[in-house]
C-alpha cells in the first residue's frame, strides 16, 4: 500500500539508492533523514509519496500484514522475479509485489477468464458458463490451459488460478484453504491488498490471456476489462445472443465490434 502511488521508474530510482525495499522501510523512519539522502542523490519525489513512505500507521498496517503473510505461509513473488508477468511492467499501475500461495508456475499457462454476471444473467449464460469451464478444464490435462477465477471459483475445476482481493486480513480466517498442505500443483492465489475494484479490473486484465463472454449487458466493470483486454492485445471471444436479450447488448455489441465469436467450444482453441 505504501508503494501503491509510486511509478515504476521512481521504484528502480529508489532500489539504486537503498539497494533494498527493507532499506528503504528502515530509513524512512526518519523522515528527516530521508529527505537528505534522496537530496544527495538529486531525486525530488511527491510529497503525498514521501508522506506515505513515512506514514507510522501505514507502517503499522504493513508489518501487521506481514507478519500474518508468513504465518499463512504465503509467498512473495518480487517484480524482479522471471516469473512476474511482463505485461505489468508495461501498465499504468506496476504492483511491485504479488503475494500468492500454491503453484506459481501457472502463471506460464493460457489463463482463460470467463465473465459472467451471476446477479442478472440468463439461466442459458449460466449454462453456457459451466459447459465452457468444464471444456477448458478437460483441455488443460494435455494442453497449457488454465481457468482464472475473481474472489469465487468453481469447486469441480480441477485446475486454476484465483484473485481474492482482501480488504483486510480477516478475509484469511473465511478461506477453505489448507495452507499447511503441499498438494497445490494445481491452485494458484493470488492476494490483491487494495480496496479498489478498479484495481481487481486491472490485474484480472493484464493477467489473462483470453476473455470469454457468454453474455454481458453495459456495466462498468465488464467494459473496464474489456478496454484494459484491448489496449493489451489480449484475445476476446463471445457468445452470441439473442438480439432481444437486454443482459447481451454489450456482448453482441462486442461482436459487431469484430469480437471472436463462439460457434461450438472448439473455437476457444484458434
Amino acid at each position: 500500500e505504501i508503494l501503491n502511488c509510486i511509478d515504476y521508474k521512481t521504484y528502480l530510482t529508489l532500489i539504486n539508492i537503498f539497494y533494498t525495499v527493507d532499506n528503504l522501510y528502515k530509513i524512512s523512519n526518519n523522515k528527516e533523514n530521508l529527505i537528505n539522502i534522496l537530496n544527495k542523490n538529486n531525486l525530488k519525489i511527491k510529497l503525498e509519496i514521501l508522506n506515505r513512505l513515512t506514514d507510522k500507521n501505514l507502517k503499522y498496517k504493513s508489518e501487521k500484514i506481514y507478519n500474518y503473510i508468513l504465518y499463512k505461509k504465503i509467498k512473495i513473488l518480487s517484480i524482479n522475479s522471471k516469473l512476474y508477468p511482463k505485461s505489468f511492467l508495461l501498465s499504468k499501475f506496476v504492483p511491485f509485489v504479488i503475494l500468492y500461495f500454491g503453484n506459481i508456475e501457472l502463471l506460464l499457462l493460457k489463463k482463460v477468464y470467463i465473465y459472467l454476471d451471476d446477479n442478472i444473467s440468463s439461466a442459458y449464460a449460466k449454462k453456457m458458463k459451466k459447459l465452457l469451464e468444464n471444456f477448458v478444464d478437460s483441455i488443460s490435462k494435455y494442453k497449457d490451459y488454465t481457468l482464472l477465477f475473481l474472489n469465487k471459483s468453481n469447486e469441480n475445476i480441477s485446475k486454476k488460478i484465483i484473485l481474492l482481493n482482501m480488504a483486510n486480513i480477516n478475509i484469511f480466517n473465511s478461506l477453505n484453504i489448507n495452507f499447511n498442505s503441499k498438494n497445490n500443483l494445481n491452485t494458484l492465489l493470488i492476494f490483491l491488498l487494495y480496496k479498489d475494484q478498479n484495481y481487481s479490473n486491472f490485474f484480472l486484465s493484464n493477467i489473462l490471456d483470453k476473455l470469454i463472454i457468454p453474455e454481458a449487458k453495459y456495466k462498468k466493470e465488464i467494459i473496464d476489462i474489456v478496454n484494459i483486454c484491448l489496449d493489451t492485445s489480449k484475445e476476446i471471444y463471445v457468445t452470441p445472443s439473442n438480439i432481444t436479450n437486454k443482459n447481451a447488448v454489450f456482448s453482441n455489441y462486442l461482436i459487431k465490434q469484430g469480437a471472436n465469436v463462439i460457434l461450438n467450444k472448439y473455437d476457444i482453441l484458434k
